[in-house]
């Protein structure tokens, strides 16, 4: 249900790095964030419906950025800016938190 979600796709494979395919590209990685936040949202549910949110530490985090078309770059592994380098950090705590909050200071700081 997620695929073509956010338009036209392209897994970039057969057209990597070509400038005309980003927006393509873009719309393929936004259906999997859009598919992976959706399976992390049932992980939550699950943990609730067991009764085990109370007592489990949920951290999700990446490997890496991915850009398209910043810097003149498409992809990853290609460059070391911010839209490459730049990856969340998430971390529930047991019984999670009543407000959330964003930590905009990078984790070398």
């Amino acid at each position: 249900p997620h695929q073509g979600l956010f338009g036209e796709e392209d897994d970039g494979r057969k057209t990597h790095r070509r400038p005309e395919a980003v927006p393509r590209m873009a719309n393929a990685y936004d259906a999997e964030v859009h598919y992976t936040d959706a399976l992390i949202g049932a992980l939550l549910d699950d943990l609730a419906a067991l009764d085990l949110d109370r007592n489990t530490w949920v951290v999700l985090t990446s490997d890496h950025g991915e850009a398209f078309g910043e810097h003149g770059t498409i992809a990853h592994g290609h460059s070391f800016y911010d839209e490459v380098l730049s990856v969340p950090l998430f971390l529930r705590p047991p019984g999670g938190l009543r407000t959330s909050r964003r930590i905009e200071a990078p984790a070398n700081a």
